[in-house]
């Protein structure tokens, strides 16, 4: 059982990083707005459990869902997270100037 925990954890550490390293290499990209399409708890049976943000940008008609994968420790967090946002909630996603079809999403954008 131990394992499993640990298991985790080295989930959540290596997805977070990488997260955080999108995050600082995203912080002069321009912002733009969207709208949520929907924001999902996963629990997968291996790793940790995470908030899925789907969002579009423009149009419903022209536009692409993106997705954006938010780990957390605990199952708990990761649904309280996802609860935050409603389908149809304008929220701010950063977009890269020299690629417009690579978007990022960070509740930290938000307010």
């Amino acid at each position: 059982m131990g394992g499993l925990f640990v298991d985790v954890l080295l989930y959540f550490f290596v997805k977070d990083f990488l997260r955080f390293v999108r995050f600082v290499k995203s912080t002069r990209w321009e912002r733009a707005t969207a709208s949520i399409s929907r924001c999902d708890a996963v629990r997968p049976f291996w790793g940790c459990p995470s908030a899925q943000v789907h969002y579009r940008i423009g149009s419903s008609r022209g536009s692409q869902e993106e997705c954006e994968d938010v780990p957390f420790i605990l199952s708990g967090s990761a649904t309280r997270y996802a609860q935050r946002f409603s389908a149809g909630q304008t929220v701010f996603v950063r977009v890269n100037p020299g690629d417009k079809t690579q978007t990022l999403f960070f509740a930290f954008d938000q307010k």
